[in-house]
C-alpha cells in the first residue's frame, strides 16, 4: 500500500501518531512545493530599476531660485505626456516644460529657470503649496534631474514630501513671515 493512514472512524489515542508511508512513485510534498515546505522566492532582477538607488543626502551651500506661484502641481513640475517612462532620466528637459518653452519648442526668455544666473543654483523657493494635485513619483525624479537637491514652500503635499524624500530631494517647509522675507529679499 503506497500510503496508510488511520481511517476516518477510528480515533487516535494519546501517543499515537498518523503514520504516512512513502513509495519511489508517490511525492512526500504538494506539487509545486519544494520538500521542505518552504516557499522558493523567484527573483525578477530584470524588472528591478536601476536607477532606484536613493543616494545619500549631502550637505551643499547654494543661492535659491525664486518661483513665487503658490499651488504648483505635478502636472506642472512634469507634464503627463513625458510619463511614458520608468527611468529617471531625461526628465530634467522637460521639467516646468509648459512653463519653460513656447509651442514651437523655443525657450521662453522671461521664464526664471531660462535665466541665466539661475543655472547651477540647487535650491528652489517656491510658493505655497508645492507639489499638490497626482501622487506622481516623476515629480521629485524632475528636480532632481534639472538639478534641485532642495525645496523651500510653506507646505507640500503629503504624497509630494514623502516621494521627495525618497528621491534625494529635501523639501524644506518654513513659517509664512520667513517665506515672505526671502521672496522680498532673494539675496
Amino acid at each position: 500500500m503506497p500510503h496508510m493512514f488511520p481511517s476516518p472512524a477510528r480515533r487516535l489515542g494519546v501517543g499515537e501518531l498518523m503514520v504516512k508511508e512513502e513509495t519511489q512513485q508517490g511525492r512526500p510534498h504538494a506539487a509545486r512545493q519544494p520538500p521542505d515546505r518552504r516557499r522558493q522566492r523567484r527573483h525578477r532582477r530584470s524588472y528591478r530599476r536601476e536607477d532606484n538607488a536613493v543616494s545619500r543626502f549631502q550637505p551643499f551651500s547654494s543661492q535659491f531660485v525664486s518661483l513665487p506661484v503658490d499651488n504648483i502641481d505635478t502636472d506642472q513640475i512634469i507634464p503627463a505626456r513625458f510619463l511614458k517612462t520608468i527611468s529617471k532620466e531625461g526628465l530634467g528637459g522637460q521639467f516646468f516644460n509648459d512653463w519653460r518653452y513656447e509651442a514651437d519648442g523655443t525657450p521662453k526668455p522671461d521664464f526664471v529657470l531660462n535665466k541665466p544666473e539661475s543655472k547651477g543654483k540647487r535650491i528652489q523657493l517656491a510658493g505655497d503649496n508645492f507639489g499638490c494635485g497626482s501622487s506622481r513619483e516623476h515629480a521629485p525624479w524632475a528636480l532632481t534631474q534639472y538639478g534641485f537637491r532642495a525645496v523651500v514652500s510653506t507646505s507640500f503635499a503629503d504624497i509630494f514630501k514623502q516621494t521627495s524624500l525618497k528621491n534625494s530631494i529635501l523639501p524644506v517647509a518654513i513659517p509664512r513671515e520667513i517665506h515672505i522675507e526671502l521672496f522680498a529679499h532673494p539675496d
